[in-house]
């Protein structure tokens, strides 16, 4: 049961008028969002268009502005455009949905304007206009039929020129409220503009060519997912340029509907450059990068195998992924489609395929994320020599989940980074390295009793180091301030 001071309804209403509205006075002087929130709340007394004309306010502003948005600003401002939203859904849309629905589709078209004034390489912006789009399908199905059948007409003048992939969302959602009739002419309208664009092979158009004929052939297949033709969308999609065509969504529809000898054939479809990826591990082994979508790829089309009735065949491209990549999702995949109680021989010999690898780090990571960290240790202690404080995100975390059961093996690891931050003076990561040899000096007693081979006692590793470094007075003074 909630007490007397839970922030809820009941307990704000007991409050009374009058200390709401001074509460409310108040924290609208310290919330410039939450000022105009409230500015907005009043004008709806006045009805929607009053409530409209505060909103149309703020988003012209939004739209004049050129001024770069500095870090320090960027949370307030994050919070503003936050505000604007709520405002738009909870305070105009249940008095006027088609006035709300205009105000959303006119600030998700600031996005471009507002995207260039800042860097938003945390996503907190986009997750904002993501949600702007989210708001609109409640706020159409709530229309009137007659309201409904001009959205497409809004929907693109407000965002038909736009490159960002929201025209596509927009249309998504809002695709299935669109009444038959109008429905019927947006897709022949943009089927239109699609036949329109001339040499549709992708040889001599641009690159921002094709990202603009993708968004245009993005909104017809949301248009042909809301009728259920999954034909139409298949056709759409192969008129895309090879690389961006996404070879492995069309292949988990297909199997979806049952249709799996054709979902086989395109997971199986290779495709041109993309971009690749690579984890810190694969880097620091030095390996080739890979398409990010491949263990997805492998995974569907194993299931998909299975769906034809060939359970080996997909039983060995799991296995044969799982060796290549050493990835603990495809083996946990693989041992999950195994025969009860065959798991524990398929597993030691995926341990000892691991251990063995010429890929240290991956394998490290391999055994950190199982987790099996007697194994990881062992690895350790066996490879100490190839060990790269430069690695140190696959090393700081193997280190880390080390330390409690294995300690020789994260001293190991420990000494690995603090001997590459000192022997090439990087000063800006002492701070770093003065951590490093705190966690050493804790684990010392545990480390020196574990008495691994060749492996030297702390007294005389940090007698070294002394030695070695003693004139790094900067690294030496924040070893004391860490102290």
């Amino acid at each position: 049961m909630a007490g007397k001071t839970t922030v809820n309804l009941d307990n704000l209403t007991a409050l009374g008028a009058e200390k709401l509205a001074r509460l409310v006075l108040d924290a609208s002087a310290r919330d410039s969002a939450f000022r105009r929130h409230v500015a907005a709340a009043l004008a709806g007394a006045k009805g929607p268009k009053a409530v409209a004309a505060v909103i149309d306010r703020k988003i012209g502003a939004i739209e004049r502005a050129k001024g770069f948005v500095e870090w320090d600003r960027a949370k307030t401002f994050a919070a503003d455009l936050d505000m604007t939203v709520k405002t738009i859904v909870d305070e105009l849309g249940p008095a006027d949905p088609l006035l709300a629905i205009e105000r959303l589709l006119r600030f998700i078209a600031t996005h471009r304007a507002v995207f260039e004034r800042i860097d938003d390489s945390h996503g907190r912006i986009q997750d904002i206009y993501e949600t702007a789009i989210d708001a609109l399908r409640p706020l159409v199905a709530s229309a009137p039929e007659a309201e409904r059948e001009r959205l497409p007409d809004l929907i693109m003048a407000a965002l038909g020129r736009e490159t960002h992939g929201y025209l596509p969302m927009v249309v998504s959602a809002v695709a299935a409220d669109i009444p038959p009739a109008a429905f019927a002419r947006w897709d022949a309208e943009l089927a239109a503009r699609h036949a329109a664009i001339p040499g549709k092979s992708g040889d001599s158009r641009s690159w921002t060519g094709e990202a603009g004929l993708s968004g245009l052939i993005a909104c017809r297949q949301a248009l042909a997912e809301a009728r259920g033709d999954i034909d139409g969308f298949i056709a759409l999609e192969e008129a895309k340029h090879p690389n961006l065509r996404n070879t492995v969504d069309i292949a988990e529809r297909l199997l979806a509907a049952g249709r799996a000898t054709e979902a086989l054939e395109w997971v199986r479809r290779t495709h041109g450059r993309r971009i690749g990826a690579m984890s810190s591990s694969g880097m620091a082994d030095g390996l080739n990068v890979r398409d990010p979508s491949s263990n997805r790829r492998v995974s569907l089309e194993a299931h998909i195998l299975e769906a034809l009735g060939d359970r080996a065949a997909a039983q060995n491209l799991r296995w044969s992924s799982f060796m290549t990549t050493l990835d603990v999702g495809m083996l946990r995949e693989h041992v999950a489609h195994l025969e009860d109680f065959a798991e524990f021989d398929v597993l030691d010999r995926a341990f000892d395929h691991v251990s063995s690898a010429t890929a240290a780090y991956s394998a490290l990571t391999f055994f950190i994320e199982w987790p099996k960290l007697d194994r990881a240790a062992k690895l350790v202690v066996e490879r100490r020599d190839v060990w790269d404080g430069r690695h140190y995100y696959a090393l700081l975390a193997a280190a880390q989940a080390l330390e409690e059961t294995q300690p020789a093996a994260a001293t190991i690891l420990y000494r690995a980074l603090l001997d590459d931050i000192l022997s090439r003076a990087k000063s800006a990561a002492y701070a770093h390295g003065a951590k490093y040899l705190a966690r050493l000096n804790e684990l010392a007693v545990a480390s020196d009793a574990a008495a691994v081979p060749d492996m030297s006692r702390h007294a005389t590793f940090t007698a070294e180091l002394a030695k070695a470094h003693g004139r790094k007075t900067s690294f030496w003074s924040q070893v004391r301030a860490t102290g």
